[in-house]
């Protein structure tokens, strides 16, 4: 959309805004989990109370983690830590699911995969504007998300299509929404439902109240081996936010230099201690309430951003589609190896007004003035009309449609990139002309800059022969006949 600008002020500007977004959404990230970890360690009695100087100690030595996975590069460092993380979590998941009330937690997984896809856009529009007592918790948690999720954009999308080159839509798609998707409700199905079996029971979850970082561990507790599944949660959450970290701040990287992949060490770990002490900050002021605030500040303007890149996207699919599906010019399949020269001049060559009008009266019309004339003597009711830029080739029949051969000429607009470019000395001007055809039955066109006067009377007579053909044809009489209605 913005093409050369995007190196200019508005290009600065979306930068600016997507790092924001980013590094608010790492350092939300950062908090929740120091937040949750704290959680663990007091549950398991490794820490007894929640204080700052814990939370410092958790968030410095994940980001310690997450700059030198950063500095190692994707292939090694953030690789690695991820492979593990997810072995951990897998391990943990059906741990929960064995140990805990397995028929339970897979009818539930059922019936939530069967719930998601039938209510999905009913709650995906749920403002709650009928119910205004349900509207704080739609607020403290529904926006509240929708926000996070936002600022995590600009950094998910840029990772993950980073490490996606090579691949199709498609396998993107499947691998990026479908896979994640049901896999997230199936961990949502085990761990929630697990949750909620248990404090059917006991009630104790639900009494822990605002404390959600405390609820994941209390569920643990009621299942055998509660203590080491809590030790193995803590080493994933933190594992968890060490990845988020290092891939965040390989993102905010390549933001902040324009999409250099190559960026000095001193670079991450400037961005890593900046995260940790901007998490710290807001921790120390205001808590949870002061990054859930940052969250939502920066996800509005960005949420703006992602209107137009989608509009974006759609563009850049349909030029992408337009260029992989050009096919050879009409023209060309006349081409022998014969006037290979003066092919060439006109491939090389742009028409503008008068050399669209020099072939009409050098090839198209003394094309048409010998096809006519060649009708004639055939006794049929063949002539040539001009109106405008458009000529015309008519050659009427009784009781069915006209045969009309008409060339028009058509303005195209070049690239710029093109204008400007040295190497293309032919193409001056950002607007140029093509002779193109048309025809009565509203069929599409198509470029005849290339072709001979020869070349152009074949053509007339293969759409001719292609009409007669259809005219004589007893299951296309409907569209091809005139009728009195």
């Amino acid at each position: 959309m913005l093409k050369q600008r995007i190196s200019g002020f508005w290009g600065n500007v979306i930068d600016v805004v997507a790092l924001c977004s980013t590094i608010f959404g790492v350092t939300t990230t950062l908090g929740y989990g120091a937040l949750q970890m704290d959680a663990g360690l007091n549950a398991i009695g490794w820490v007894k109370d929640t204080n700052f100087t814990s939370l410092t100690i958790i968030i410095f030595a994940v980001m310690l983690l997450a700059v030198f996975s950063a500095i190692t590069g994707v292939a090694k460092g953030v690789r690695i830590l991820s492979e593990i993380n997810f072995a951990m979590a897998l391990v943990l998941l059906f741990f929960v699911l064995i140990a805990g009330p397995t028929l339970y937690l897979l009818y539930s997984f059922a019936e939530n995969l069967g719930n998601y896809f039938s209510d999905l856009i009913r709650y995906s529009l749920r403002t709650f504007a009928y119910d205004e007592s349900r509207q704080e918790w739609f607020y403290g948690w529904t926006i509240l998300y929708w926000a996070w999720w936002v600022s995590w954009a600009p950094f998910v999308g840029l990772f993950i299509a980073r490490i996606s080159k090579g691949r199709t839509i498609r396998e993107f798609i499947l691998g990026v929404l479908f896979i994640p998707s049901v896999f997230y409700v199936f961990w949502v199905s085990v761990f929630g439902n697990g949750a909620i079996f248990f404090d059917n029971a006991t009630h104790l979850l639900s009494e822990a109240g605002v404390k959600t970082e405390q609820m994941l561990f209390l569920m643990l507790d009621h299942l055998p081996y509660g203590t080491l599944a809590s030790i193995a949660a803590i080493i994933i959450i933190g594992l968890f936010f060490v990845t988020s970290a290092d891939s965040g701040i390989f993102v905010i990287n390549n933001i902040a230099s324009q999409g250099n992949n190559h960026t000095p060490a001193w670079q991450s770990i400037f961005w890593g201690v900046m995260l940790a002490i901007l998490a710290l900050v807001l921790l120390r002021t205001d808590g949870i309430g002061a990054l859930q605030t940052m969250t939502l500040i920066i996800a509005l303007p960005f949420t703006l951003i992602m209107l137009f890149l989608c509009y974006g996207l759609f563009k850049g699919l349909r030029i992408d589609k337009a260029y992989f599906e050009r096919q050879l010019a009409h023209g060309s399949a006349h081409w022998t190896a014969e006037n290979w020269k003066e092919r060439l001049e006109k491939i090389l060559s742009q028409y503008n007004k008068a050399d669209l009008k020099a072939f009409k009266t050098e090839i198209v019309e003394p094309a048409f003035e010998l096809v006519v004339r060649e009708f004639q003597s055939q006794g049929f009711d063949a002539s040539i009309k001009k109106s405008g830029q458009n000529i015309e080739l008519i050659v009427r029949k009784e009781n069915a449609f006209d045969f009309v051969y008409g060339i028009t000429g058509k303005k195209r607009r070049a690239s710029l990139v093109a204008v400007e470019n040295d190497s293309l000395p032919t193409i001056e001007k950002e607007n140029y002309y093509v002779p193109f055809t048309y025809f009565a039955d509203g069929r599409k066109g198509y470029d005849v800059s290339y072709m001979t006067q020869d070349e152009l009377i074949v053509d007339i007579l293969k759409q001719y022969e292609r009409h007669l053909s259809l005219t004589i044809t007893e299951s296309t009489d409907l569209f091809t006949s005139e009728m009195d209605l």
